[in-house]
């Protein structure tokens, strides 16, 4: 509510000062407001009245107060999330008028993310002439069991797009195979969801835990717990949202709080047993496996008696694969964010900063490269129980 409130403020802000041009104060007020259906909530709709009472006050004193108050609705129903090119999750909300028309979809055929004060559109897929243009109004990662109720209870419409559609008969044929109900399967999905929330909060604040997750133990035993107590036969598939993102920030917890070799199997289990297997997403994700798990890793001694077993990678395997995934990481960047933004010259910084600081003996463009690098990852993927199929190509 806090940015809705602040994006409010700065519209009736820009309004006083006649820095809204009235075409486009005209199309504002055709945007859905829902606010019939947010006023189902007596609690919310007391608080919209009171918080357009405040806001007309400092604003302008006798400004329409139903005014503000229909305007914040509005605001909630066509914000968009702020999302930085860095960053996985929205740091803030906006609002836009031509991004507000844009309709959802799960499975959607391009996203928006900041550059400087400016919003960049991207296609994720090849768009046909006149096909619509969609973008996904939820967190990519959120499951249909998150997702849908995210979409009922804040854009007041079910989604049952080709996406949800597939989800939903994946979960109930696993329900059934393990031996256990959708509702019990989709309980566990939920918890699971909250334990991702906790452990990011951890991971991000090493020195803020919420209750109990100052052990990463106590979380990996809690993720055990939640994952195996509804499957009756077989176990949880690793593929499943939002396992992948909770081991991938359970793994991160771990080598923060110096479980080194253990944390790593996690974060690569977490990031490649993932039916994302491309996607801007997926560079954020990679970026995170690579400079917290596996940069850790290739420090470590390697005197130490755990290298002394022959199955477990070394600290130049890691190097190895460190280089190579960011390797492919950089042109990832370069196709999802586009060469001239902020984000990729980072992503370029990072990648000399890294690779020149290694021993490497070959050109990562070079075929021998390719070789150490496929060598290196069997090697990973067969010490972190990792199926070979699920290893990342050197070049897409």
């Amino acid at each position: 509510m806090n940015s809705m409130v602040m994006i409010l403020y700065r519209i009736l802000q820009k309004k006083n000062a006649s820095q809204i041009p009235r075409i486009l104060a005209n199309a504002i007020d055709f945007l859905e407001t829902h606010y019939d259906d947010y006023a189902q909530d007596p609690v919310f709709l007391k608080d919209i009245h009171e918080i357009g009472a405040v806001i007309s006050t400092i604003v302008q004193p006798g400004i329409n107060v139903e005014l503000a108050s229909r305007l914040l609705p509005l605001m909630r129903a066509n914000h968009i999330p702020i999302r930085m090119a860095s960053h996985i999750t929205a740091v803030g909300a906006a609002f836009n008028f031509v991004s507000s028309t844009i309709n959802h979809s799960c499975d959607p055929n391009i996203f928006l993310f900041f550059e400087g004060n400016q919003i960049r559109v991207r296609s994720l897929k090849k768009i046909e002439a006149g096909e619509e243009l969609t973008r996904c109004y939820t967190p990519e990662h959120l499951c249909i069991v998150r997702r849908q109720p995210w979409l009922k209870h804040g854009d007041f419409f079910d989604c049952w797009c080709r996406r949800c559609a597939e989800e939903d008969k994946e979960i109930r044929a696993l329900a059934e195979s393990g031996g256990t109900t959708l509702g019990e399967f989709t309980r566990a999905q939920v918890s699971l969801d909250i334990l991702l929330n906790n452990t990011r909060s951890a991971a991000a604040t090493p020195n803020i835990y919420p209750p109990g997750f100052s052990d990463c133990n106590y979380v990996e035993q809690t993720l055990v717990e939640l994952a195996t107590e509804p499957m009756r036969i077989g176990e949880w598939p690793g593929h499943i949202d939002p396992m992948p993102s909770v081991r991938l920030t359970l793994g991160g917890l771990m080598v923060g709080q110096g479980q080194v070799s253990r944390g790593t199997q996690y974060a690569l289990r977490g990031k490649l047993v993932c039916r994302r297997r491309s996607g801007p997403s997926w560079v954020n994700e990679m970026i995170e496996l690579t400079m917290h798990s596996l940069a850790a890793y290739s420090v470590q001694d390697s005197d130490s008696p755990e290298f002394a077993d022959p199955r477990v990678p070394t600290t130049r395997d890691a190097d190895i694969l460190l280089c190579g995934y960011l390797y492919r990481v950089r042109s990832e960047a370069v196709k999802w964010f586009g060469v001239g933004t902020d984000f990729y010259t980072r992503v370029q910084d990072l990648f000399n900063a890294t690779t020149e600081g290694r021993n490497l003996v070959h050109r990562l463009d070079s075929a021998e490269f390719e070789k150490e690098f496929t060598v290196a990852q069997e090697k990973f993927l067969k010490w972190a129980g990792i199926p070979a199929e699920f290893g990342i190509r050197l070049r897409s």
